[in-house]
This record gives structure tokens, sequence and C-alpha cells, in this order.
């Protein structure tokens, strides 16, 4: 296909010395090994720049198909919602951290409308059970996965 990429046996040993505007990780964090998860984070923190981001996207255990997501990879070591994906970057050192949702853009066709309005009323039914069984601790971030960016 063309693509340059390279394999690397540990996170940490590849960023030392090297810096970066931005760092992304897509479908890769939730596979990082528990035991190494925190001094990977920590050198990415420092391997970013000053005003430099961090972005990753993970699936979202607050989601209707939470565990569906979490169990159907062996790898998946972790999991992270909204509250503890924002938790972690705070304790790593970004000062401006945002958590989004990946919803489903509206489009002008008949297939994609109705599933825009499905997937709208599936969020309402998901977001009135957390509200009944949690009270205010409901998530506000319930799309099937979570985007996190962090500036440092």
């Amino acid at each position: 296909m063309g693509i340059k990429a390279t394999h690397i046996a540990s996170i940490k040993s590849f960023l030392i010395g090297k810096t970066y505007d931005i760092i992304t990780m897509i479908g890769t964090i939730e596979h990082l090994p528990k035991d190494t998860i925190w001094d990977d984070l920590k050198a990415i923190y420092d391997s970013i720049k000053i005003g430099g981001s961090f972005i990753f996207i993970t699936p979202n255990m607050a989601s209707f198909s939470a565990s569906f997501r979490r169990y159907i990879d062996f790898t998946h070591e972790i999991g992270f919602s909204e509250r503890s994906a924002a938790q972690i970057m705070l304790i790593l050192g970004y000062k401006d951290v945002k958590v989004y949702g990946d919803y489903i853009k509206f489009k002008l066709r008949p297939k994609r409308i109705l599933f825009y309005f499905a997937n709208l009323i599936l969020r309402w039914f998901i977001r009135c059970a957390y509200i009944a069984e949690n009270g205010t601790e409901a998530p506000m971030v319930i799309s099937k996965n979570l985007i996190v960016r962090g500036v440092k």
C-alpha cells in the first residue's frame, strides 16, 4: 500500500529524546499492557512540546455495546469511560482536557436519516437508564468511541 511503518517494541524507548507537536493513538491505548501503561503515557506526555496535544480514540465503556467492544478483542487490556479518560489525562498533567463522542452525522439519505434517528433514540434511552440507576453520576458521552484530547 506504500505506507511506511515502524514496529516499535516500547513506546518509552522509542520516544526518548524526541519531541512532537501532536501524538495520536487511534484504537491503540486499550491494548497497552497494564504493567507499562503509566510509563508509556508519561513518556508520551514528556515527548509533547508545550502547547502540543495528545489525542486518543478508544472504545467507550459507557456505550450500549461496551462489554461487546471491550471483550471482542482478546488483546484489549483496559477500557475507558469519559470520566476515567479525563482523569488519566489530568493526572498526567494535561491542562485543557476534552472528551468527545464520535456521534453519527446527519446526512440527507433515507437509510442514513433512519439510522441517525434510531441512534438518537437509543442514546436517549441509554441516558435515561443511566440516570435512573446512577442519578447525577450518569455519563454525558455514550457514543461507541471516545475522542480524548489533552493540551500540554
